[in-house]
C-alpha cells in the first residue's frame, strides 16, 4: 500500500515528540534548520534522500517507507492557470500559453 507524504510527515512528528526531541534538536541531528523541520512535519516540504536517511536512522523509521512517500510526492502533477508563469528552482521560467 502506498503511503502519502502527509502520513509519513505526521509519523515523523509523532515519533520525534514521543522521543521528547524539540524541532531545534532534531534539526541539528539531521543537519537542517528548525523551520525546515516544521514545514516538513506539516507535509509542506520534502527532504532530500540524504536527509531522509538521517531521519530514518535518528527516529528508527523504515527508510523505504520515507523514500517511497517522497517519490510519490515528487511525482504528483501540478497545474497552473493558463497564461501564468511558474518559477522553477533552477530559475528557469515556464510560461503556460493562453488557450
Amino acid at each position: 500500500m502506498n503511503v502519502t507524504w502527509k502520513e509519513v510527515a505526521s509519523e515523523i512528528r509523532k515519533k520525534r515528540r514521543l522521543l521528547d526531541i524539540t524541532q531545534e534538536e532534531f534539526a541539528k541531528m539531521i543537519h537542517t534548520g528548525q523551520s525546515f523541520v516544521a514545514q516538513m512535519e506539516k507535509g509542506e516540504k520534502v527532504p532530500s534522500i540524504e536527509v531522509a536517511k538521517k531521519i530514518a536512522k535518528e527516529l528508527d523509521i523504515d527508510f523505504n517507507r520515507i523514500k517511497n512517500a517522497i517519490i510519490l510526492k515528487k511525482a504528483e502533477p501540478f497545474s497552473a492557470p493558463a497564461g501564468s508563469t511558474i518559477q522553477i528552482k533552477t530559475h528557469t521560467r515556464i510560461i503556460i500559453p493562453k488557450k
